[in-house]
């Protein structure tokens, strides 16, 4: 009968130790969750940021910035590059195809009852001066826009060396063109 009794101490003794390591952590993550809601919040007027919000990208060897806002309807989409910049590189860039980089800016939006796909790396080329063209190496757009909704981003195109930006033209497909300058 002892050893019974002894075991239920035990056991006892067991349960207790467990629960109270429970009533531990709950306690320990209840005050992590007050004191947290108590910090101070970002304000970049301030001088304060979120670490969630992305960095500036920043730019080597800027050769020159255009701004273009001409727009074009294709694939469902209505298209706007709004600016190009040419630079040595953008420190966002992980790809470098040549020792200068055409970044175009675009908008892209859908009035239409279907989603718009486009296939920017397939479909969209940066028409040189010389009449040689080049596909986008690196893109942060999404390639396909819901019915009544709007996203930007940009595409970069490698070129062997400095190009006038208005000379540039950028080809959707082989009918479609925006002409960057004039």
């Amino acid at each position: 009968m002892s050893q019974l009794h002894d075991e239920h101490t035990s056991t006892s003794r067991g349960m207790r130790f467990a629960l109270g390591i429970v009533v531990l952590l709950v306690v320990a993550i209840l005050g992590f969750f007050i004191a947290y809601s108590h910090l101070p919040r970002a304000n970049p007027s301030q001088g304060t940021s979120s670490d969630l919000v992305t960095p500036p990208a920043v730019i080597t060897n800027s050769t020159g910035t255009l701004t273009v806002n001409r727009a074009v309807d294709f694939n469902g989409a209505h298209i706007t590059v709004m600016q190009v910049q040419e630079a040595a590189s953008f420190s966002d860039d992980a790809k470098q195809g040549g020792p200068y980089t055409v970044r175009v800016y675009l908008e892209a939006k859908n009035g239409g009852q279907a989603p718009a796909g486009i296939n920017y790396t397939s479909d969209v080329r940066l028409q040189l001066p010389n009449g040689e063209t080049s596909a986008p190496l690196y893109l942060n757009i999404v390639p396909v826009v819901l019915p009544g909704q709007m996203q930007d981003g940009y595409l970069d195109f490698p070129v062997g060396s400095k190009v006038d930006l208005s000379s540039l033209r950028l080809r959707f497909g082989n009918v479609v063109t925006v002409a960057f300058g004039g």
